[in-house]
């Protein structure tokens, strides 16, 4: 794809896969935004930071959002966020937020992290929370990508005891696990939406098999 003329918006830029997605896209020469809370010095100087503390507020931000293709990597956890009202504003209240700007401010493309099992009506409250945050993502942009990967491996800042448990039965086990159900590398989910932004395909949700594919 046609990379020197291209911008990107990156929100959870300081998380696992925001990382990652800001590198690889900085590498590939495409102009970086990478919304943060604070500044973070994890950037190279090529990236340009823009804070805003309550990312669910954006009326009046300064973000480019014409034209570019813009990528939501938010997520919390419970141990991080045990309030489910606080933890329900971030990963359904954000992605919800920048989706409504985007669509005003005419976007290029959207594209979102979600998670295996989303879904609207489930009983889990975190399965429910990813289904309620697509679809009203999808109402508010109706052209947006969702990406649904199992767990999420590799290595994060803080400290998740039971994530940890799970991935090292993972690194175990994910030989023999169907496709759809092994462990992710946030370096295979980049790749996987920034190839999908060089050449916007007519599906709309992606598994974690698909991340798999070379």
């Amino acid at each position: 794809m046609q990379t020197s003329s291209r911008k990107a918006i990156v929100f959870g830029a300081t998380g696992v896969v925001g990382r990652e997605l800001v590198s690889q896209l900085n590498e590939l020469g495409v102009t970086v935004y990478a919304v943060v809370r604070r500044p973070s010095d994890i950037f190279s100087e090529s990236v340009h930071q823009i804070v805003i503390a309550n990312q669910r507020e954006l009326s009046h931000s300064s973000i480019p959002f014409a034209g570019s293709d813009v990528y939501v990597a938010i997520g919390t956890t419970k141990a991080k966020t045990p309030n489910k009202d606080v933890y329900f504003g971030i990963d359904y209240g954000i992605p919800v937020a920048v989706a409504t700007k985007a669509s005003e401010e005419k976007a290029r493309s959207l594209h979102v992290v979600s998670a295996m099992g989303a879904n609207p009506d489930s009983f889990i409250f975190y399965n429910a929370t990813k289904g309620k945050m697509e679809r009203d993502v999808a109402s508010a942009f109706n052209e947006a990508y969702f990406y649904r990967p199992s767990l999420i491996m590799g290595e994060r800042d803080e400290s998740r005891g039971g994530e940890a448990l799970a991935k090292s039965i993972f690194k175990v086990v994910n030989a023999i696990l169907p496709k759809k159900m092994k462990g992710v590398y946030p370096q295979q989910i980049a790749q996987k939406m920034i190839r999908n932004t060089g050449d916007l395909s007519d599906q709309h949700v992606f598994t974690s098999d698909e991340f798999h594919e070379k």
